[in-house]
Protein backbone atom coordinates (compact mmCIF):
# COMPACT_ATOMS: atom_id res chain seq x y z
CA UNK A 1 0.00 0.00 0.00
CA UNK A 2 1.58 3.71 -0.95
CA UNK A 3 2.49 5.85 1.71
CA UNK A 4 -0.34 8.87 0.09
CA UNK A 5 -2.87 5.89 0.35
CA UNK A 6 -2.10 5.13 3.99
CA UNK A 7 -2.04 8.48 4.87
CA UNK A 8 -5.25 9.18 3.73
CA UNK A 9 -7.01 6.33 5.25
CA UNK A 10 -4.97 7.31 8.49
CA UNK A 11 -6.72 11.14 8.16
CA UNK A 12 -10.27 9.74 7.70
CA UNK A 13 -9.80 7.56 10.46
CA UNK A 14 -8.61 9.98 12.83
CA UNK A 15 -11.69 12.21 11.57
CA UNK A 16 -14.36 9.78 12.59
CA UNK A 17 -12.62 9.40 16.04
CA UNK A 18 -15.61 10.35 18.61
CA UNK A 19 -14.47 14.09 20.07
CA UNK A 20 -12.88 14.99 17.28
CA UNK A 21 -14.05 18.58 15.76
CA UNK A 22 -12.75 20.18 13.12
CA UNK A 23 -13.54 22.88 9.97
CA UNK A 24 -12.62 21.62 6.86
CA UNK A 25 -9.80 19.37 5.26
CA UNK A 26 -7.59 19.67 2.46
CA UNK A 27 -5.74 16.59 1.12
CA UNK A 28 -3.48 17.31 -1.63
CA UNK A 29 -2.81 15.79 -4.80
CA UNK A 30 -0.34 14.19 -6.10
CA UNK A 31 -0.02 16.25 -9.88
CA UNK A 32 -2.94 18.73 -11.18
CA UNK A 33 -3.43 20.07 -14.88
CA UNK A 34 -5.51 23.36 -14.78
CA UNK A 35 -6.93 25.04 -17.68
CA UNK A 36 -6.86 28.28 -16.32
CA UNK A 37 -4.91 31.36 -15.58
CA UNK A 38 -4.66 30.85 -12.57
CA UNK A 39 -4.30 27.95 -9.92
CA UNK A 40 -7.37 27.51 -7.47
CA UNK A 41 -7.11 24.88 -4.17
CA UNK A 42 -10.05 22.90 -5.93
CA UNK A 43 -7.61 21.97 -8.71
CA UNK A 44 -5.07 20.73 -6.74
CA UNK A 45 -6.69 19.22 -3.31
CA UNK A 46 -10.12 17.68 -1.79
CA UNK A 47 -11.64 19.75 -0.18
CA UNK A 48 -14.62 18.93 2.61
CA UNK A 49 -15.92 21.29 4.81
CA UNK A 50 -18.86 20.94 7.05
CA UNK A 51 -21.10 22.92 4.77
CA UNK A 52 -21.05 23.58 1.13
CA UNK A 53 -20.63 27.70 0.98
CA UNK A 54 -17.35 27.32 3.11
CA UNK A 55 -16.46 24.21 0.99
CA UNK A 56 -16.85 25.96 -2.13
CA UNK A 57 -14.85 29.74 -0.86
CA UNK A 58 -12.08 27.36 0.00
CA UNK A 59 -11.86 25.54 -3.68
CA UNK A 60 -12.01 29.17 -5.15
CA UNK A 61 -8.93 30.24 -2.89
CA UNK A 62 -6.11 31.85 -5.72
CA UNK A 63 -2.89 30.19 -5.17
CA UNK A 64 -1.42 32.39 -7.86
CA UNK A 65 -0.63 32.32 -11.27
CA UNK A 66 -0.95 28.92 -13.26
CA UNK A 67 2.78 27.92 -15.40
CA UNK A 68 3.09 28.40 -18.68
CA UNK A 69 2.23 25.71 -21.39
CA UNK A 70 5.41 22.54 -21.14
CA UNK A 71 6.34 23.89 -17.71
CA UNK A 72 5.60 23.09 -13.89
CA UNK A 73 4.63 24.88 -11.01
CA UNK A 74 5.11 23.30 -7.40
CA UNK A 75 2.54 24.14 -4.78
CA UNK A 76 3.38 23.30 -1.18
CA UNK A 77 1.14 23.22 2.10
CA UNK A 78 3.22 26.35 3.19
CA UNK A 79 2.00 27.74 0.10
CA UNK A 80 -1.56 27.11 0.78
CA UNK A 81 -1.62 28.30 4.25
CA UNK A 82 0.19 31.95 3.38
CA UNK A 83 -2.54 32.20 0.76
CA UNK A 84 -5.68 31.61 3.16
CA UNK A 85 -3.88 34.43 5.14
CA UNK A 86 -3.75 36.79 2.59
CA UNK A 87 -7.21 36.20 1.89
CA UNK A 88 -8.01 36.85 5.72
CA UNK A 89 -9.17 33.47 6.90
CA UNK A 90 -8.90 32.89 10.27
CA UNK A 91 -6.80 30.10 11.70
CA UNK A 92 -5.30 28.35 8.83
CA UNK A 93 -3.34 26.22 10.74
CA UNK A 94 -6.84 24.64 11.98
CA UNK A 95 -7.41 22.64 9.21
CA UNK A 96 -6.43 18.91 8.59
CA UNK A 97 -4.46 18.37 5.80
CA UNK A 98 -3.65 15.31 4.03
CA UNK A 99 -2.26 13.56 1.49
CA UNK A 100 1.43 14.51 -0.18
CA UNK A 101 3.07 18.23 0.60
CA UNK A 102 3.46 19.15 -2.37
CA UNK A 103 1.60 19.64 -5.66
CA UNK A 104 3.10 19.37 -9.04
CA UNK A 105 1.09 21.60 -10.91
CA UNK A 106 0.89 21.86 -15.29
CA UNK A 107 -1.05 24.16 -17.56
CA UNK A 108 -3.92 22.18 -19.67
CA UNK A 109 -2.73 23.04 -23.74
CA UNK A 110 -4.07 22.13 -26.81
CA UNK A 111 -2.53 22.04 -30.17
CA UNK A 112 -3.93 23.94 -32.93
CA UNK A 113 -3.58 25.34 -36.62
CA UNK A 114 -1.24 28.44 -36.67
CA UNK A 115 -3.53 29.86 -39.88
CA UNK A 116 -5.07 32.46 -37.32
CA UNK A 117 -2.08 33.61 -36.50
CA UNK A 118 -0.06 33.79 -39.80
CA UNK A 119 -2.87 36.00 -41.21
CA UNK A 120 -3.30 38.26 -38.22
CA UNK A 121 -0.30 39.49 -39.06
CA UNK A 122 -0.21 39.29 -42.80
CA UNK A 123 -3.15 41.44 -42.79
CA UNK A 124 -1.83 43.75 -40.43
CA UNK A 125 1.59 44.46 -42.16
CA UNK A 126 -0.45 44.47 -45.50
CA UNK A 127 -2.71 46.95 -44.56
CA UNK A 128 0.84 49.36 -43.54
CA UNK A 129 2.36 48.47 -46.67
CA UNK A 130 -0.52 48.82 -48.97
CA UNK A 131 -1.01 52.56 -47.51
CA UNK A 132 2.17 53.61 -48.91
CA UNK A 133 3.46 50.94 -51.66
CA UNK A 134 1.48 49.18 -54.94
CA UNK A 135 1.41 45.34 -55.67
CA UNK A 136 2.29 44.33 -52.31
CA UNK A 137 2.92 40.54 -51.93
CA UNK A 138 3.60 39.02 -48.84
CA UNK A 139 5.13 35.04 -48.60
CA UNK A 140 5.44 33.59 -45.15
CA UNK A 141 8.66 32.34 -44.28
CA UNK A 142 9.31 29.17 -42.11
CA UNK A 143 5.25 29.86 -41.07
CA UNK A 144 4.80 26.96 -38.22
CA UNK A 145 1.83 24.55 -38.84
CA UNK A 146 0.38 24.28 -35.61
CA UNK A 147 0.69 26.09 -32.54
CA UNK A 148 0.51 24.71 -28.37
CA UNK A 149 -1.43 27.05 -26.73
CA UNK A 150 -3.51 27.17 -23.47
CA UNK A 151 -6.99 24.95 -23.36
CA UNK A 152 -8.48 28.67 -23.22
CA UNK A 153 -10.24 31.20 -25.77
CA UNK A 154 -7.00 32.40 -28.27
CA UNK A 155 -6.83 35.78 -29.05
CA UNK A 156 -4.39 36.82 -31.92
CA UNK A 157 -3.34 41.00 -31.92
CA UNK A 158 -0.79 42.44 -34.27
CA UNK A 159 1.29 45.01 -33.05
CA UNK A 160 1.72 48.37 -34.52
CA UNK A 161 4.28 48.23 -37.37
CA UNK A 162 6.82 51.19 -38.13
CA UNK A 163 8.47 50.62 -41.90
CA UNK A 164 12.16 50.76 -42.13
CA UNK A 165 13.39 53.31 -45.22
CA UNK A 166 14.62 51.72 -47.52
CA UNK A 167 11.92 48.90 -47.19
CA UNK A 168 13.83 45.06 -46.49
CA UNK A 169 13.40 42.13 -48.57
CA UNK A 170 11.99 40.30 -45.23
CA UNK A 171 9.42 42.26 -42.61
CA UNK A 172 9.00 40.75 -39.05
CA UNK A 173 5.32 41.16 -38.12
CA UNK A 174 5.37 40.54 -33.98
CA UNK A 175 1.81 39.16 -32.76
CA UNK A 176 0.98 38.85 -29.27
CA UNK A 177 -1.12 35.56 -28.42
CA UNK A 178 -4.03 36.41 -25.44
CA UNK A 179 -5.37 33.55 -23.77
CA UNK A 180 -8.54 34.01 -22.01
CA UNK A 181 -7.89 38.18 -22.33
CA UNK A 182 -4.08 37.62 -21.00
CA UNK A 183 -1.04 38.03 -22.71
CA UNK A 184 0.18 34.59 -23.21
CA UNK A 185 3.40 34.74 -25.57
CA UNK A 186 4.43 36.84 -28.07
CA UNK A 187 5.07 35.34 -31.99
CA UNK A 188 7.53 37.05 -34.59
CA UNK A 189 6.16 36.15 -38.29
CA UNK A 190 8.74 36.52 -41.14
CA UNK A 191 7.66 37.92 -44.39
CA UNK A 192 9.05 38.06 -47.55
CA UNK A 193 8.12 41.37 -49.22
CA UNK A 194 7.36 42.79 -52.58
CA UNK A 195 6.03 46.12 -53.81
CA UNK A 196 5.98 48.65 -56.00
CA UNK A 197 6.42 52.16 -55.69
CA UNK A 198 6.40 55.63 -57.59
CA UNK A 199 9.75 57.11 -58.55
CA UNK A 200 11.81 59.00 -60.01
CA UNK A 201 13.93 57.52 -63.18
CA UNK A 202 16.59 58.68 -65.31
CA UNK A 203 15.25 59.73 -69.05
CA UNK A 204 19.15 59.48 -70.08
CA UNK A 205 22.87 59.14 -68.25
CA UNK A 206 23.07 61.73 -66.25
CA UNK A 207 26.36 63.88 -65.50
CA UNK A 208 27.15 65.19 -61.51
CA UNK A 209 25.29 68.42 -60.97
CA UNK A 210 22.58 68.24 -63.53
CA UNK A 211 19.50 69.61 -62.30
CA UNK A 212 16.40 67.67 -62.12
CA UNK A 213 13.94 68.34 -64.23
CA UNK A 214 10.89 66.76 -66.61
CA UNK A 215 13.42 66.58 -69.38
CA UNK A 216 15.75 64.65 -67.02
CA UNK A 217 13.78 61.90 -65.25
CA UNK A 218 10.43 60.61 -64.69
CA UNK A 219 8.36 59.07 -62.91
CA UNK A 220 7.70 55.40 -63.04
CA UNK A 221 6.95 52.28 -61.47
CA UNK A 222 9.70 50.43 -59.85
CA UNK A 223 10.43 47.99 -57.42
CA UNK A 224 10.32 49.36 -53.89
CA UNK A 225 12.52 46.58 -52.34
CA UNK A 226 15.50 46.84 -54.12
CA UNK A 227 16.33 50.30 -53.36
CA UNK A 228 19.20 50.94 -51.38
CA UNK A 229 18.30 54.48 -49.65
CA UNK A 230 15.16 56.20 -50.02
CA UNK A 231 13.86 57.05 -53.48
CA UNK A 232 12.97 60.35 -55.09
CA UNK A 233 9.59 61.11 -55.79
CA UNK A 234 7.57 63.49 -58.13
CA UNK A 235 8.00 66.32 -55.60
CA UNK A 236 11.90 66.23 -56.03
CA UNK A 237 10.87 68.41 -58.89
CA UNK A 238 9.61 71.38 -56.78
CA UNK A 239 12.46 70.80 -54.18
CA UNK A 240 15.07 71.99 -56.91
CA UNK A 241 17.17 69.12 -57.22
CA UNK A 242 20.57 68.03 -58.87
CA UNK A 243 22.66 65.02 -59.50
CA UNK A 244 25.13 64.51 -56.59
CA UNK A 245 27.11 62.01 -59.42
CA UNK A 246 26.72 60.58 -62.69
CA UNK A 247 23.80 58.32 -63.06
CA UNK A 248 22.94 55.49 -65.53
CA UNK A 249 19.82 56.11 -67.71
CA UNK A 250 16.83 53.72 -66.38
CA UNK A 251 18.35 53.95 -62.77
CA UNK A 252 15.55 54.92 -60.06
CA UNK A 253 17.45 57.92 -58.25
CA UNK A 254 17.52 57.53 -54.48
CA UNK A 255 18.37 60.70 -52.11
CA UNK A 256 22.18 59.26 -52.12
CA UNK A 257 22.18 59.85 -55.75
CA UNK A 258 20.58 64.09 -55.55
CA UNK A 259 21.20 67.06 -53.71
CA UNK A 260 19.51 70.11 -53.26
CA UNK A 261 20.57 72.90 -55.79
CA UNK A 262 22.62 75.70 -53.89
CA UNK A 263 21.54 78.74 -53.72
CA UNK A 264 24.34 79.75 -55.03
CA UNK A 265 26.69 77.86 -57.20
CA UNK A 266 30.40 77.56 -57.41
CA UNK A 267 31.18 79.29 -61.17
CA UNK A 268 28.11 81.26 -61.24
CA UNK A 269 27.53 84.65 -61.62
CA UNK A 270 26.41 85.92 -58.83
CA UNK A 271 25.02 89.56 -57.29
CA UNK A 272 27.18 91.36 -54.44
CA UNK A 273 25.06 93.57 -52.89
CA UNK A 274 27.18 96.01 -50.27
CA UNK A 275 25.09 97.36 -47.44
CA UNK A 276 25.94 100.36 -45.13
CA UNK A 277 23.02 101.86 -43.31
CA UNK A 278 20.22 102.80 -45.79
CA UNK A 279 22.78 102.87 -48.68
CA UNK A 280 23.08 99.58 -50.95
CA UNK A 281 25.65 99.03 -53.33
CA UNK A 282 25.61 96.42 -55.93
CA UNK A 283 28.39 94.85 -58.33
CA UNK A 284 28.72 91.61 -60.30
CA UNK A 285 31.03 88.47 -59.08
CA UNK A 286 31.93 84.89 -59.29
CA UNK A 287 30.90 82.39 -56.83
CA UNK A 288 33.72 80.43 -55.39
CA UNK A 289 31.81 77.87 -53.34
CA UNK A 290 28.27 76.38 -53.99
CA UNK A 291 26.38 77.68 -51.09
CA UNK A 292 22.66 77.35 -49.51
CA UNK A 293 20.48 80.39 -48.18
CA UNK A 294 22.30 81.95 -44.59
CA UNK A 295 25.52 80.18 -45.85
CA UNK A 296 28.95 81.75 -45.89
CA UNK A 297 30.51 81.69 -49.32
CA UNK A 298 33.61 83.45 -51.32
CA UNK A 299 32.90 85.59 -54.11
CA UNK A 300 35.67 87.10 -56.66
CA UNK A 301 35.20 90.33 -58.07
CA UNK A 302 36.10 91.41 -61.28
CA UNK A 303 39.04 93.66 -60.12
CA UNK A 304 40.29 90.38 -59.29
CA UNK A 305 39.64 91.09 -55.28
CA UNK A 306 37.88 87.94 -52.90
CA UNK A 307 35.39 88.50 -50.22
CA UNK A 308 33.12 86.20 -48.40
CA UNK A 309 29.57 87.15 -48.20
CA UNK A 310 26.30 85.59 -47.20
CA UNK A 311 24.12 84.00 -49.06
CA UNK A 312 20.55 85.69 -48.68
CA UNK A 313 18.09 84.48 -52.65
CA UNK A 314 18.99 82.74 -55.77
CA UNK A 315 22.33 84.02 -57.46
CA UNK A 316 22.73 86.93 -54.34
CA UNK A 317 24.90 87.16 -51.81
CA UNK A 318 25.81 90.50 -49.37
CA UNK A 319 28.09 92.10 -47.41
CA UNK A 320 27.10 93.94 -44.35
CA UNK A 321 23.78 94.53 -43.61
CA UNK A 322 21.84 93.18 -40.54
Amino acid sequence: MSSSVTRSLLLCAFLALPGIAFSSTVELLPTATVDGPSIRLGQVARVEAPDEARAAALRALDLGPAPRVGLERHVRRADIQRALRAHGWDGPDALVYGGVQTVTVYRASRETPADGLVQCARDALGAVLESRYRNVRLAPVDAPVTIVVPAAHIDYRARSQVLAQPLPRRIAQWVDVYADGRLYRSVPMIFEVSAETQALVANHDLAANVPLGSDTATLRMVDAVEAKSPLVTADAFDAGLRARRPIAAGAPLSWRDVSLLPAVERGASVTLRVSAGAVQIEQRGYALDDGKLGAMVRVKLASGAALSARVIGSALVEVGGS
